[in-house]
């Protein structure tokens, strides 16, 4: 068994992160507002219960790890230069997103599978983000989210 930190019922904003390491930590009810992380890393992080990002930046940060859920609620976020690999987006929405960087080794599931797998794309801007070994199923077509 894993053992995790638990960060709950943070309500965060116009806060600031730069070269923080973020390992085995589990996010419940969280609300982040107008927040920017730079240079950052998750590993093994689970935002599963973490509640809403609004208006966020994440720059030249990294997400990795198959132990890593980001089922959180992205609002007009961006995600620059970022780094995905082995992560889950099970019970994402993401709306309103820009996503640049390399995403590897990622499912994202459509309305056709379980509601627990799903993951909601609002007008997300994939066009600048390199895909490796990334996969769009069970009724999500990348040739739709990619603008």
């Amino acid at each position: 068994m894993r053992d995790y930190s638990y960060t709950k019922n943070v309500r965060k904003t116009f806060g600031f992160s730069r070269k923080k390491n973020y390992e085995r930590i589990k996010y419940e009810n969280c609300r982040c507002y107008l927040c920017v992380w730079i240079d950052c890393s998750w590993s093994e992080c689970d935002f599963y219960r973490v509640g809403f990002f609004w208006n966020c930046v994440f720059k030249n940060c990294s997400f990795s790890d198959q132990y890593t859920y980001l089922g959180a609620n992205f609002k007009r976020c961006r995600f620059i230069d970022c780094d995905f690999e082995d992560v889950s987006f099970k019970r994402a929405v993401l709306s309103d997103c820009v996503i640049t960087g390399t995403l590897t080794n990622i499912v994202f599931y459509g309305k056709q599978a379980p509601s627990g797998w799903q993951t909601r794309f609002n007008r997300v801007d994939l066009s600048g983000a390199k895909l490796i070994d990334t996969d769009f199923r069970l009724g999500l077509k990348m040739e739709e989210i990619i603008t």
